[in-house]
């Protein structure tokens, strides 16, 4: 008797960016809490989640990335950043991405559906998922934080 083998998550992460993924995500949580509160943080203190093509076209987004931007899933879907006009200039964080294979605290300038120019502290990690190369990407919007500077470290 055989027994068959479940299919693979369609997103498996290599075992060690997980660790690195949640360490990350703990970063923003600690640097938000020694930030006070912020206006408007119901909105703003969601965490964007994107999963992306190395070319920068988005194939999963998360429910907060769809509140900060404005835009509907069916909008950002299978499009670029650009092409959506979610991105104002993109390139300069996707060259060091692709150089590097990880950026940390990169503070990108976002436009959201109804035109606002807003800033997003973004950390993006390389991997593989079904065999193909993607870039995941978390953010949280950080046009209202005042207290210290994000820098890129690049």
């Amino acid at each position: 008797m055989t027994t068959e083998k479940s299919a693979p998550s369609p997103l498996q992460a290599p075992p060690s960016l997980v660790p690195k993924l949640e360490a990350l995500s703990q970063e923003i949580k600690r640097r938000q809490s020694l930030e006070g509160p912020i206006a408007d943080s119901g909105e703003r203190s969601a965490m964007g989640v994107a999963l992306c093509t190395l070319e920068g076209r988005f194939i999963e987004v998360n429910d907060a990335l769809v509140t900060l931007s404005g835009y509907s899933p069916s909008e950002i879907v299978g499009r670029t950043g650009q092409e959506v006009g979610l991105w104002t200039d993109p390139e300069e964080m996707l060259r060091c991405l692709r150089q590097r294979g990880s950026v940390d605290e990169y503070v990108l300038p976002y436009r959201t559906r109804d035109g606002r120019t807003r800033r997003m502290l973004l950390a993006a990690r390389l991997l593989i998922v079904n065999g193909r190369g993607c870039i995941l990407a978390v953010g949280i919007d950080v046009t209202d934080r005042t207290g210290f500077a994000y820098e890129a470290t690049l």
